[in-house]
């Protein structure tokens, strides 16, 4: 399932040159509906993303759009800024958390480091969600 969710852009850009966008929608809707129902972790996060993108595939189905399907990625995109960007707001950051598994311990200056490089990554997802 990581897969066809890595290669999203991909199959939705070829997919829509062959057939009928309605179809790509439904399938796409039939796969999220599926990985919302087998995921382990029950992070609300996951899960509202996931009722969004669910309700992203119905309407591009509904209203037959491409332009709906291709905001899936901005999507994501902006799943992940409001994650990390709230993770400044109440820390730990998230990259504070990825560096703790390595060093428990981590000193006064890599937490002020982790969270410059939180900052550099909202600003990545900013950008990459405005450029779409």
């Amino acid at each position: 399932m990581l897969t066809l969710t890595l290669l999203y852009p991909i199959i939705v850009y070829y997919a829509v040159q062959t057939v009928a966008v309605w179809q790509v929608a439904s399938g796409l809707f039939v796969l999220l509906l599926i990985r919302l129902m087998l995921r382990r972790e029950k992070q609300a996060a996951d899960y509202w993303l996931g009722l969004l993108a669910i309700a992203l595939c119905l309407y591009a189905a509904w209203q037959n759009s491409a332009i709906a399907l291709r905001f899936y990625p901005v999507l994501i995109n902006l799943g992940l800024l409001l994650w990390f960007a709230t993770s400044l707001r109440f820390p730990p950051t998230v990259i504070e958390r990825f560096a703790r598994l390595q060093h428990p311990d981590l000193p006064e200056e890599g937490v002020r480091y982790t969270r410059n490089v939180t900052k550099a990554w909202c600003l990545f997802f900013y950008l990459t969600a405005y450029w779409h």
